[in-house]
């Protein structure tokens, strides 16, 4: 990929200077598709949270004082109720 050109700051100043509009706001927006893509589901809790804190050395030494914590949390009773609706 080829690098981008240098801009000197004439180029930056005047790019600052441009007012802003919707049409330049737009492509940097953030949407519902895009969060949704980035939300954390309890299959993504299972498959990436889960086995990276079992992973880890001071989890295993640890557990019994972090898992009330985690128990309590809002996201682990959603995981929970849908784990158990089936």
């Amino acid at each position: 990929m080829p690098r981008a050109k240098r801009l000197t700051i004439e180029e930056r100043v005047s790019r600052l200077e441009r007012p802003i509009t919707a049409s330049r706001i737009a492509p940097r927006a953030i949407t519902a598709t895009k969060l949704a893509r980035n939300a954390v589901t309890p299959g993504k809790l299972s498959s990436d949270v889960i086995p990276a804190l079992i992973a880890d050395p001071s989890f295993n030494r640890s557990i019994a004082s972090v898992l009330p914590e985690v128990l309590a949390t809002p996201a682990f009773d959603r995981v929970v109720r849908q784990c158990c609706r089936k």
